[in-house]
């Protein structure tokens, strides 16, 4: 038996029944869009759409600050978890 392994990356956002293949590795913070089929790996940063998968917009500022905020807000919300648990 041989092992495919899918690899998706942090902050990546697949839509409604994307398929992904064997062996394949989509990128942090890739966006696919909805009925695609990933065949190959795809960096992250950048959204994709169709069947096969093709690149149809560059990562913007917008996109990589609202990632960046994502990341931050998910940190402070178990900072202050820790903190209460603390307490208790």
């Amino acid at each position: 038996i041989t092992s495919h392994e899918v690899v998706v990356e942090a902050e990546c956002w697949l839509a409604t029944d994307v398929f992904v293949g064997p062996s394949v590795r989509i990128g942090r913070g890739a966006v696919v869009g909805a009925r695609s089929s990933v065949f190959k790996s795809i960096p992250g940063g950048k959204v994709y759409a169709g069947s096969p998968v093709k690149m149809i917009k560059e990562e913007n500022n917008k996109q990589a600050r609202f990632f960046h905020f994502l990341h931050l807000r998910s940190r402070l919300i178990e900072a202050a978890q820790t903190q209460v648990q603390l307490k208790v």
